[in-house]
């Protein structure tokens, strides 16, 4: 199926690149002409998501889009246009007038295949509601050791209700946090635990750090990205996938990398 398993994957993709550009633009200042590149750089990728038709990716991609403006240093917050009381507190406002900008274009162009998988009724209701009630019995059977990497399509078989039975292949879950916990059970549980506990600590260190340096910003930029991949986790499974997987390691590696300079 080439890089990408469905149209949510691109999205969620589409949906790590803000960050990044708000990286190149602060830690390069000596082009002037990149502020403007990156704006019509967003605004193409803002195109490719909405012809996309991905409804998570669209999502993700405003709340990325706006945590760029909560990600950059003082320097640059100070440089935001805004009335002079509020000079330094616009990044608190600009993501809320980003969002509504955003759903209101959206709106104007309700013609999109996004908006219109958004709005559409529960008359063609979404499988991945369906899959959930057995798969929380597939659970509690396999539970603590679990059923094995790779096992979720093959057991699914034995608990699908005969209703959901169609032409249409459940491969996953759509959810990886009860994926996980089906297929390896406790032990999986306490590893991921224990990643996301190293993660959090690291991000807490460097959404504090006033350096205001290089660093600095890419470690925030891998942050908002990774951050991404996990809400996505809740509706798709972009980890499972080695494209999403490759870039949620380099963000990984990007946020631990000062740690081990230290």
């Amino acid at each position: 199926v080439g890089l990408f398993a469905n149209r949510n994957h691109q999205g969620m993709l589409i949906a790590c690149m803000p960050p990044l550009l708000a990286y190149l633009v602060v830690t390069r200042r000596g082009m002037s002409s990149l502020p403007w590149l990156a704006v019509g750089l967003w605004m193409l990728l803002a195109i490719f998501v909405l012809a996309l038709g991905s409804r998570g990716g669209l999502i993700l991609f405003v709340l990325s889009s706006a945590a760029v403006f909560v990600m950059l240093p003082a320097e640059a917050r100070q440089a935001l246009p805004g009335p002079r009381a509020l000079r330094g507190k616009m990044h608190y406002i600009y993501p809320a007038v980003l969002a509504a900008g955003f759903a209101g274009f959206v709106t104007l162009a309700s013609r999109t295949l996004a908006w219109q998988r958004l709005m559409e009724s529960g008359q063609q209701a979404d499988i991945r509601g369906e899959v959930i009630d057995p798969v929380l019995r597939m659970m509690g059977d396999f539970f603590p050791t679990g059923a094995g990497g790779g096992t979720f399509p093959y057991v699914f078989y034995r608990y699908e209700p005969t209703e959901m039975l169609s032409q249409a292949y459940v491969n996953h879950v759509h959810n990886d946090y009860l994926e996980l916990v089906f297929e390896y059970g406790l032990p999986g549980v306490l590893i991921a635990v224990f990643a996301l506990a190293l993660l959090v600590r690291t991000s807490w260190d460097a959404w504090r750090d006033r350096t205001d340096g290089e660093q600095m910003m890419a470690s925030r930029a891998a942050i908002v990205g990774l951050a991404v991949l996990f809400g996505g986790s809740v509706v798709d499974y972009p980890l499972r996938v080695p494209s999403l997987a490759c870039v949620a390691v380099l963000f990984a590696a990007t946020m631990f990398r000062r740690r081990v300079a230290d």
